[in-house]
């Protein structure tokens, strides 16, 4: 009796084909991604578009196309801002650094 309660099979109740179109799924999310890859190249255009307007707006305005001149003064004092840095580089590099001993 017990042999037959073993031997025996279990019924499965399960739908036949019952089964996802994966192909339907796949097909959605690839229209949606060309979708977005679309629009955004869309979207990216008139954005580039809207800037190129604006910077040429701004070069337009300009009363004339000369280059700013900087002032002799204002080259010395940055020189002298390196100059100093340099100074207080060999200073750091030159001065003993007090030695610490581990063992202490």
């Amino acid at each position: 009796m017990k042999l037959k309660e073993i031997l025996k099979k279990k019924k499965i109740y399960k739908k036949e084909n019952f089964t996802i179109n994966v192909g339907l799924f796949w097909n959605i999310i690839l229209a949606v991604a060309f979708v977005l890859v679309v629009s955004s190249f869309v979207f990216g255009f008139f954005l580039f578009k809207k800037v190129d307007e604006s910077s040429s707006d701004s070069t337009s305005n300009k009363k004339d196309n000369s280059i700013e001149m900087v002032t002799k003064e204002r080259i010395n004092r940055d020189l002298q801002y390196f100059v100093d840095r340099e100074k207080r580089s060999t200073n750091i590099l030159n001065s003993l650094s007090p030695v610490v001993d581990p063992s202490l």
